[in-house]
């Protein structure tokens, strides 16, 4: 993941050089080919980037933390009820425009029958 992420675009001009990111993954690759002959486990990731920063994890970001991914993956109810919450509320307020919009176009057919009604009595 962190190889793909890490991209260049061919033919594409870049501000900073990539030289330290590349050869980082290339210690990753050479670190999974290895494992591949030695049938060893280890994190080839986490032996070239270090240990991890004391409560964040490696590849999601600065805001997430263990706990937070505890919180998504474990018992996520507090997460889940705010996003059910928030669901429900835009589902109340499309129901709602879908109602007005119902009402407008009866508005728009009263109105233009009016009119043509008219037309035809002039």
């Amino acid at each position: 993941m962190f190889a793909v992420t890490r991209a260049r675009k061919p033919g594409r001009t870049y501000k900073t050089s990539n030289e330290s990111t590349t050869s980082k993954i290339v210690e990753i690759k050479e670190i999974k080919t290895q494992q591949g002959v030695n049938d060893q486990s280890i994190d080839a990731f986490s032996a070239v980037m270090g240990p991890e920063h004391p409560g964040c994890v490696g590849l999601y970001g600065v805001v997430v933390t263990k706990t937070f991914l505890k919180r998504i993956n474990g018992t996520s109810e507090p997460t889940l009820k705010a996003t059910n919450d928030v669901v429900q509320q835009m589902q109340e307020r499309m129901q709602k425009m879908k109602d007005q919009i119902k009402k407008q176009k009866r508005t728009i057919r009263e109105v233009i029958a009016d009119v043509i009604a008219q037309f035809q009595n002039a």
